[in-house]
């Protein structure tokens, strides 16, 4: 890719555009995130940051990529940890090892909005490469540019924006690629992709997908293709074999992305108490939003205060069997509650909590003998639907709503109008895409559709930051909506004079 004038142009202004965005939304950080979730100047954590940069501070510190174990004494020891991947590591620790904390933590949100605005310019050129047409560039930089949706992640400690950059990149480098051009695209786009499934390894699923979009453009031979695709994985495959070895010298076995597993059923088993995890089992099982931190969806209900329980009932009859039923749920969800009490003896909560685990797996198994359509398809095609049709903006540093003053107000609704406007006219450009059989926007389409049917039919996980990654190609498929919408008005025009 050659710097030139042009390139320039688009990038200043994706950079001023992004940066509007980048200034408010920091402000509104100041003003109203917990302060013990800001590393000022720049730096915003939320529940899952620790998880990403403590190793890596402890790395540094000697004590290798591991977590801290506190004990009651305030004393503490260091466990070695493979709960999050190491994607991190290039940028942050090097600064982090010179310039401490504060500064590392700020450089990394200055180079994460900085790859942001560059994904921007790169998604429009690889538009443009795939529909071949300048309206495609246009319209496509100005959704990507203008839309909040991934814009407020850059100033989180999260992996979501880093990962969605390098999506974009490494898909832009497989635009590139052609028969007669050598194989440095592909390693390139190996490269890219690579770094963003250890940022987020649910995005190893792309290592296949890929290479194989790759081969449908441009229809490569088998030994050719066989070639490329060493190249493409050879960055990844470098890297897991280090990762690999490391995790076995620490655990004395294979941990090929990270040690938390999914669960028959889709809960993550990751760090929570095994009742959790059953509990977390069931809700998906029955369709539910397995996220305790929402207090309107299925497994928040169980985490509500005594006395609101009933009155936000969130579960149908659809969700029960003769095995189960409301006075069931609410005894399950007082064992529940009772388990995680540290005020309780140690032996009973152990008991309660083998009593939760019996019976969220009685009624898991009897909800699947009773409603097999139910459980093997319509409830992942909710969940699909769920990730998609976002019910709340996560993330936002917002007062409450009755809180908000109007400029506040007029960006949350602008913000989730958008959101919809990108989803409708995205589902539109599948349609469209299916409609004309337009082959390279039906590769884009397959791209969201197997990572949203993974979360909905393997992981069943409900949380709009998931959808980030994907974000930008379904402003491609949206793109595509439109550009063949105005082409086709501008046809018709130009027929009737």
């Amino acid at each position: 890719m050659k710097l030139n004038s042009s390139m320039l142009k688009w990038v200043c202004i994706a950079l001023i555009i992004k940066a509007v965005f980048f200034v408010f939304f920091h402000y509104h950080f100041l003003r109203y995130w917990p302060a013990q979730r800001i590393v000022r100047p720049l730096f915003i954590g939320s529940g899952d940051t620790p998880g990403y940069f403590e190793p890596l501070e402890n790395l540094v510190n000697g004590h290798g990529y591991s977590v801290t174990v506190r004990d009651g004494s305030g004393g503490a020891s260091y466990q070695p940890f493979a709960g999050r991947m190491p994607g991190f590591l290039p940028v942050y620790v090097p600064l982090f090892y010179f310039f401490g904390k504060e500064a590392a933590s700020a450089a990394l949100i200055i180079f994460q909005f900085l790859l942001n605005a560059f994904s921007v310019y790169l998604l429009s050129q690889a538009a443009e490469r795939l529909f071949k047409t300048k309206l495609s560039f246009y319209i496509t930089f100005f959704l990507s540019a203008a839309g909040c949706f991934d814009s407020v992640f850059v100033h989180y400690g999260l992996s979501e924006s880093l990962s969605a950059s390098f999506l974009v990149f490494s898909f832009y480098m497989l635009m590139r690629i052609s028969p007669v051009a050598g194989y440095r695209d592909w390693m390139w786009a190996g490269f890219f992709l690579a770094w963003a499934v250890f940022l987020r390894p649910v995005l190893a699923i792309f290592l296949i997908l890929f290479p194989l979009i790759g081969w449908i453009r441009i229809r490569l031979s088998p030994p050719g293709f066989l070639k490329a695709c060493v190249f493409f994985l050879l960055p990844f495959m470098i890297a897991d074999v280090c990762w690999i070895i490391r995790n076995y010298s620490s655990f004395g076995r294979f941990v090929i992305l990270q040690n938390t597993a999914i669960g028959p059923g889709g809960a993550y088993t990751g760090d929570f108490p095994e009742q959790k995890v059953s509990l977390k089992r069931w809700v998906i099982a029955v369709g539910g939003d397995c996220q305790e931190w929402e207090p309107a969806g299925e497994m928040g209900w169980f985490y509500l205060p005594p006395g609101k329980q009933d009155a936000v009932m969130p579960f149908t009859a659809k969700d029960f069997t003769p095995r189960y039923n409301t006075d069931s749920l609410l005894r399950l969800r007082d064992d529940f509650r009772s388990s995680l009490d540290e005020n309780i003896p140690g032996d009973k909560r152990m008991e309660l909590a083998k009593s939760v685990i019996a019976a969220c797996e009685r009624y898991r198994l009897s909800y699947i003998s009773c409603h097999p359509v139910y459980y093997y398809f319509l409830n992942r095609l909710r969940i699909c639907s769920r990730i998609l049709f976002i019910r709340r903006l996560d993330h936002l540093p917002f007062p409450a709503s009755g809180q908000m003053n109007m400029v506040q107000k007029a960006v949350k609704g602008g913000y989730f109008l958008f959101y919809y406007f990108v989803i409708a006219s995205a589902l539109a450009g599948m349609a469209a895409a299916v409609w004309k059989k337009n082959r390279n926007a039906l590769l884009v389409a397959l791209v969201v559709m197997s990572y949203v049917f993974l979360f909905g039919f393997v992981l069943g996980f409900v949380e709009s930051r998931y959808l980030v990654p994907v974000y930008p190609f379904l402003i491609l498929l949206s793109s595509f909506a439109a550009a063949t919408g105005i082409s086709r008005i501008w046809r018709r025009s130009s027929e009737s004079e």
